[in-house]
């Protein structure tokens, strides 16, 4: 069973993405509301992908994945945010993103996302 991790500050979105993940048969293993707290679980957990906001009350989200890059082995990242300009989502794959997937998603976006980069 694939490893999540999320980094989400909104309470109805991370209640959404548990409920999806783990009617797909995915094991949440952590959940982190700010940047430096998601990086540190992600740190010690290990997981196979961390699903990142944009826009977290401490920093950025592309911080965040520049950090995951260098900190956690072999570990995918998807972020997933309302902001969509396209030289924000270019920006997350430059420095490390494996998948940015766009709010309000459905169920099968988010499997498909995770499908692609597992």
């Amino acid at each position: 069973m694939k490893r999540i991790l999320i980094i989400e500050d909104c309470k109805f979105t991370t209640s959404t993405l548990k409920e999806i993940l783990k009617k797909e048969g995915y094991n949440v293993v952590g959940q982190a509301t700010t940047g430096a707290e998601g990086i540190e679980m992600a740190f010690e957990l290990e997981p196979d992908v961390v699903t990142v906001d944009n826009m977290l009350p401490d920093m950025v989200g592309i911080d965040v994945v520049k950090e995951l890059v260098k900190e956690v082995e072999n570990c995918k990242i998807l972020m997933i945010s309302s902001l969509s300009d396209e030289n924000i989502i270019k920006d997350a794959f430059k420095n490390g993103a494996s998948k940015y997937l766009i709010k309000p998603f459905t169920a099968s976006q988010l499997r498909e996302s995770l499908e692609e980069i597992l």
